[in-house]
């Protein structure tokens, strides 16, 4: 995949004088490349679908909804393109007619979550996140779509009702991976010892990350200074746990139009 993005952007890397260029640089990580060559905003969207799920605007390499271009650029814009990561489906029953969504889109068919409302039923989902692109609900393709339109989708599915969200993250950096990781240790150390220890959790990372499996971090942990909290056996299965979905991409870490799907 990387491979690929590298091409679509070098295919991009046509820098006429006569032409606005613009630095670009892959959110996740990569080099900053001049982009040119392109019409408008939308054109410029449509060569990089394949592999990008949204444009942010300068210092905005992490998810802000906030800095999603949709329609234009300025002139000193640094753009972020945030490359597609996980597909994922979540199964809600829509309750009262309200999600508790805060919708907006790019204005080239790509609708995002901007905002989740506290005490909300997605609230309490915790894999969706703000910045998942909505590419389905059930059976309805919402690609192509603005923002208002899955709104009232959203509004005219009944009370009651099942509905299966097929969302899009976008890839995550390795900082967002890594804070996530250290909040789900931090959180098992509450549950162990009734304590939250930023220290302690990174300690416990570090020892983790070097290691192949559970039989060998309990090792690790005993014979080190660490021997001293008496980490039980599934205490140490479900941080190894923690560690690898991390590792594997599996955690989930905790301007444009808007609109609310409620």
């Amino acid at each position: 995949m990387s491979h690929n993005a590298g091409i679509e952007l070098e295919k991009l890397r046509t820098v006429s004088p006569r032409k606005q260029a613009y630095q670009c640089q892959q959110a996740h990580g990569g080099v900053t490349g001049l982009i040119s060559g392109f019409s408008d905003i939308k054109d410029f969207s449509r060569k990089l679908q394949i592999i990008m799920i949204s444009l942010l605007r300068e210092n905005t390499h992490r998810v802000d909804m906030k800095s999603l271009i949709d329609s234009e650029l300025y002139f000193d814009d640094f753009i972020f393109v945030h490359r597609k990561g996980a597909r994922k489906e979540v199964e809600l029953t829509k309750v009262e007619g309200v999600l508790g969504l805060t919708l907006t889109d790019n204005g080239n068919g790509y609708v995002f979550i901007m905002g989740i409302q506290k005490r909300s039923l997605v609230k309490q989902c915790k894999e969706i996140q703000i910045g998942d692109h909505i590419e389905k609900i059930n059976d309805k393709n919402l690609v192509g779509l603005g923002h208002a339109e899955v709104v009232n989708y959203i509004k005219s599915i009944p009370t009651g009702n099942k509905l299966v969200m097929h969302l899009v993250e976008p890839l995550k950096t390795l900082d967002d991976i890594t804070n996530c990781a250290m909040k789900r240790i931090n959180g098992l150390l509450y549950d162990f010892i009734e304590i939250y220890d930023a220290k302690l959790s990174n300690k416990l990372h570090e020892i983790t990350l070097g290691k192949k499996n559970s039989n060998e971090l309990a090792a690790a942990v005993d014979s080190c200074e660490l021997e001293y909290f008496g980490f039980t056996d599934d205490f140490l299965i479900e941080l190894w746990g923690i560690v690898s979905d991390a590792k594997e991409g599996r955690l989930v870490a905790a301007g444009a139009g808007q609109d609310n799907a409620n």
